[in-house]
């Protein structure tokens, strides 16, 4: 007897210790957290609590959390169950997008100094392991370590439908990344809609992929979603290399003088269908210079046009100083 009250002693402890090291593997690991060996049972449902409108969005992912959990949420609040809160504090200490995550014996709450911030916690609080309807006590207190966290989408060179660009967003949001780097035009293509020039995005000019292009409202749409999901959307239009596309259809260089003009346009367009948009890739990279003024007169336009920053690739053309670089080669 005694023997299997000790076998049964080291299974639970086994149990414990093994939902304990489940619970530490979150992505990204937050920066300070401590696991109590206690549970929180919301076998009996939880009662959200709102009293900030702004969070309406929020609230509602709370509530598709608890739903996969397959958790009640009652209207009314009782001593029996559990509370869950949403609240921002602008004060708290860190970043814009810290947070803190507590579940304790009477309550799920994420604090955080922004959106953002709640916003991030809740995608903490989706990847716990709920057992038999018990999350583990925890105290967080999380910030990102880096403010510029991106997945680049190479849609110039193989078309990817609306459904797969959002399935893409949203296992990024769950992670925490905050940056979709949208590159659209390439030698393959140029993806997106033209309403000054609609046969840019012709089967005939396109080498893979034909026919496939995103319109404007695509773009609407997916810079909503990422809005939605507190993701910027960066778009790039690579120039002037990487514009075989652009070159087939106009039949002139995007550095000559017609090129210039042309391009301009589209910029001109780009940035009347999308005025909410504040920075914006302008490439630079793999591509031979022959036109030296190219590279600083679109810079200044993209400026001009109202975007607060310019990005370019490094190594790369002859940027300007305060373009941003980005680089994509070692050495």
């Amino acid at each position: 007897m005694k023997n299997n009250i000790k076998i049964t002693t080291f299974l639970i402890c086994l149990l414990c210790t093994i939902t304990a090291i489940a619970q530490q593997n979150l992505i990204p690991k937050p920066q300070q957290m401590r696991l109590e060996s206690e549970n929180l049972d919301l076998s009996k449902g939880v009662w959200i609590k709102k009293t900030d409108k702004t969070l309406s969005n929020e609230h509602e992912l709370l509530s598709q959390v608890f739903k996969s959990w397959n958790v009640n949420q009652l209207k009314k609040k009782s001593k029996r169950i559990p509370t869950v809160s949403l609240n921002i504090v602008p004060h708290l200490e860190g970043k814009e997008e810290s947070y803190n995550l507590l579940v304790n014996a009477n309550e799920i709450n994420i604090t955080a100094k922004t959106t953002k911030g709640i916003f991030y916690g809740i995608q903490t609080l989706r990847q716990f392991d709920i057992e038999n309807k018990r999350i583990q006590f925890v105290s967080i207190q999380d910030e990102p370590a880096f403010s510029w966290r991106a997945f680049l989408i190479d849609v110039g060179r193989n078309f990817q439908p609306m459904d797969m660009i959002k399935e893409q967003i949203d296992i990024m949001s769950k992670y925490k990344l905050n940056v979709l780097h949208f590159h659209f035009t390439e030698d393959i293509a140029w993806r997106l809609q033209s309403d000054k020039y609609p046969g840019l995005t012709d089967a005939s000019v396109m080498t893979r992929w034909k026919g496939q292009y995103y319109t404007t409202e695509d773009f609407k749409d997916l810079i909503k979603y990422c809005k939605e999901r507190h993701i910027t959307f960066l778009p790039e239009i690579d120039m002037p290399g990487h514009s075989a596309a652009f070159k087939r259809y106009f039949g002139v260089d995007m550095q000559s003088d017609s090129g210039i003009m042309y391009i301009k346009d589209l910029l001109a367009e780009f940035r009347s269908n999308f005025p909410e948009l504040e920075i914006f890739h302008i490439g630079g990279d793999e591509v031979k210079i022959t036109n030296k003024n190219f590279m600083p007169e679109i810079t200044r336009f993209v400026e001009n046009l109202g975007f607060k920053k310019t990005i370019g690739w490094d190594p790369g053309s002859n940027l300007e100083p305060q373009t941003i670089r980005q680089m994509w080669m070692g050495g």
